[in-house]
């Protein structure tokens, strides 16, 4: 029995590996319209205190820190980018998944969406905002962006 334990536990362990990677966990943060996205459309929040930096500093501010989600940077990372899709916001169809080698020391986050059919005249980007487990300091991080088709 023991035995069997031993096997199951080792084939969980290796089935979190891909052929480039180990697969990590995302889940998608709801920013509320609250945080503000970097410059380089790209950006990596490691502690509260950037967080905390990130969070809109007008009239919304408080309703922010009430309404944001908790955030447990002792196990996690935020990352947020920017979907430039061509959707009214939310792009359909949207999907993500991110893989960690540790070889390249790098976490490759793949993102994707349905292909527009036109270009949305208002805003036609979208802030995603990812929890990712804990990067260790010396990873890069890498943003994989592409549409498939319907």
């Amino acid at each position: 029995m023991l035995r069997i334990g031993l096997i199951i536990i080792g084939l969980a362990l290796f089935s979190d590996f891909s052929a480039n990677g180990q697969s990590l966990k995302l889940t998608q943060y709801e920013s509320k319209d609250c945080l503000k996205m970097a410059w380089n459309k790209e950006d990596l929040i490691r502690s509260e205190t950037e967080f905390l930096q990130k969070v809109r500093n007008d009239m919304s501010r408080e309703r922010c820190l009430k309404d944001l989600g908790k955030v447990e940077f002792d196990k996690h990372d935020l990352v947020g980018i920017n979907v430039n899709s061509g959707y009214c916001r939310y792009p359909l169809g949207l999907a993500f998944e991110a893989t960690k080698s540790i070889e390249n020391k790098e976490i490759a986050v793949n993102i994707s969406y349905l292909k527009s059919d036109g270009v949305c005249r208002a805003l036609s980007s979208y802030h995603l905002w990812l929890l990712i487990p804990k990067m260790p300091d010396e990873y890069k991080l890498k943003f994989n962006i592409s549409a498939r088709e319907k």
